[in-house]
């Protein structure tokens, strides 16, 4: 296995074996050329959420959207006491839009 395959094999086993008769991916045919709009929502460098959900009633209860949602228990010396994940997102895509370094984003 090469490149993110390997990823997400070792991300999907364990819950595969555990829930065999629960699981299914469903992915786009090889080829087809699909644009995902995304969003994510950082809240205070402690929550992450990123996926297809707007944050309205409808799209929370009745279309079909997939986000994943984030709280991580690693947190990163500063006295916010803030998490390492949703912090290191905030920066990269700020880093994405402003064109400076990683470190001058810190």
């Amino acid at each position: 296995m090469e490149g993110t395959s390997k990823y997400l094999y070792e991300m999907i086993s364990p819950i595969r074996e555990k829930y065999p008769d629960k699981f299914r991916i469903y992915a786009a045919k090889a080829g087809r050329k699909l644009l995902i709009h995304t969003k994510a929502v950082i809240i205070d460098d402690v929550y992450l959420s990123v996926g297809s959900a707007n944050w309205n009633r409808r799209s929370m209860t009745s279309d079909t959207e997939l986000n994943a949602d984030i709280v991580d228990g690693d947190t990163v010396k500063s006295p916010e006491g803030v998490t390492r994940l949703p912090r290191d997102f905030r920066i990269r895509k700020f880093q994405e839009m402003t064109g400076l370094s990683y470190d001058e984003m810190e």
